[in-house]
């Protein structure tokens, strides 16, 4: 069959541009044993891939001229000649950016859809979330009252590293570039303070009125003049986890700025780069905690998706003018328009999520999680039947790209005074059955 790829045309100087991608139509020849056909569904996009751009050693090797780029997919299998997978099972790997493309069993694994959208494993139940997770809680040991600033706050891994802090009692202070992203920080995400750099005439007089306290933990995700502001504000004994210089990676020349050895030094402060893959033994505690904090509420994600294949590298240039909102993915669906995803309810942004909705049903006090059994709403204390509630509210969130990503959040009231939710949705309870006895069992939908 042929399918289209993405390759690199020319490594960039200074900031990329579309001449430095091209276009390629391939043919793929049949699979072998143990090999499977897979149809891209969602690709990441990460900044990291601009170091690859270029021909420089690092922590993972550059993208070769006139192949195709690479990174994290979401595929479905359409044709398979391996024994531990089917068609249609949802699969993720690091592979080309191709529309199609064959890759060994080995090389990639299964995912439940069941347990979240399948662009979450691209995000907070991936990559994204276990980069959070590992380098505040292993290099940042946050502790109630501490406080924590995150660089790129809005960005994938800065609103989990901030919610999670917040999970662990602590003052959040994001830092970010747009007056609409500060507060999103705060409304959506509770973080305690947010800084529009962008805006802030004195960015350090800006950190301290925000960390009277001075700072704990700095979750580092861009380097530059950021982080010399925010450096000069740190405790004794505080850390810094070192994730990222988004900042830096599109200069050519060498930058010098402050010189951060002295107060390292005279303030104990620890400042540890990590690499997310080096610390795979901690991969299933940080899937454990990552998956009951979003199941429970706690921990919303969000998603910039833009659709079509095409627009992967008017994605990837995005990245560098900050125009994502936590995650940015490219969908490979063409018929939605970019950042479609809504609920009925409060569908005024793109993050909106089915954690969004239970996360507003909690603080109204619906707190209880029911399920559809044998025709009944059950919850903890027994069951619901028909005409004991009322359907308060209903939020439906349409999915990205695959109508399994489909979900409803529905805020149940009993006469009794029980206030719960039922998720309906990706796998949880999604046939049209199990909606047609919600709408039977309840005096109104």
């Amino acid at each position: 069959m042929t399918t289209r790829q993405i390759v690199l045309a020319s490594r960039p100087v200074d900031i990329p541009t579309k001449e430095n991608f091209r276009f390629e139509n391939i043919d793929l020849p049949e699979i072998n044993e143990g090999e499977v056909l897979l149809q891209g569904l969602y690709y990441s996009v990460d900044p990291y891939m601009r170091g690859r751009m270029n021909k420089a050693k690092s922590y993972v090797p550059p993208f070769q001229l006139n192949e195709p780029f690479t990174g994290g997919v979401i595929a479905r299998i359409v044709e398979t000649k391996s024994d531990s997978f089917t068609i249609g099972n949802y699969v993720l790997g690091s592979l080309p950016w191709r529309e199609n493309c064959i890759a060994n069993q080995k090389d990639i694994h299964q995912i439940d859809a069941t347990v979240a959208p399948a662009s979450y494993y691209l995000g907070v139940l991936g990559m994204t979330g276990l980069t959070a997770y590992i380098g505040l809680i292993h290099i940042g040991k946050p502790k109630s009252g501490e406080t924590v600033v995150v660089s790129a706050a809005a960005g994938a891994v800065g609103l989990v590293v901030g919610q999670i802090a917040k999970i662990h009692g602590c003052r959040v202070v994001g830092i970010t570039g747009s007056d609409k992203k500060a507060e999103l920080l705060r409304e959506e995400y509770g973080f305690d303070q947010s800084i529009n750099y962008k805006t802030a005439p004195d960015l350090e007089k800006a950190i301290a009125q925000a960390c009277p306290d001075g700072v704990d933990i700095y979750f580092d995700n861009v380097g530059g003049d950021i982080s010399d502001a925010v450096i000069s504000h740190m405790n004794f004994h505080s850390r810094i986890p070192l994730c990222g210089q988004i900042a830096l990676y599109n200069n050519s020349t060498n930058v010098s700025g402050p010189r951060l050895q002295p107060r390292l030094l005279t303030r104990s402060i620890l400042m540890q780069g990590f690499m997310v893959n080096d610390n795979q033994g901690l991969f299933p505690e940080a899937t454990e905690c990552l998956s009951q904090w979003v199941k429970e509420g706690k921990l919303k994600f969000t998603e910039t998706v833009i659709h079509g294949f095409d627009q992967l590298p008017a994605a990837l240039l995005g990245l560098f003018d900050g125009e994502n909102v936590g995650k940015m993915l490219v969908s490979a669906d063409e018929d939605k328009p970019t950042n479609t995803i809504s609920f009925e309810k409060d569908a005024h942004a793109h993050y909106d999520t089915v954690s969004t909705a239970i996360n507003k049903l909690r603080k109204q006090g619906f707190t209880i999680d029911f399920n559809l059994k044998d025709n009944s709403l059950a919850h903890p204390a027994g069951v619901l039947k028909a005409g004991d509630f009322t359907i308060v509210d209903v939020y439906r969130y349409e999915g990205n790209s695959d109508p399994a990503d489909e979900a409803a959040v529905y805020a149940i009231e009993s006469y009794n005074g029980i206030k719960g939710i039922l998720v309906t949705g990706y796998g949880i309870s999604s046939d049209s059955a199990s909606e047609e006895i919600l709408k039977n069992l309840s005096i109104r939908e």
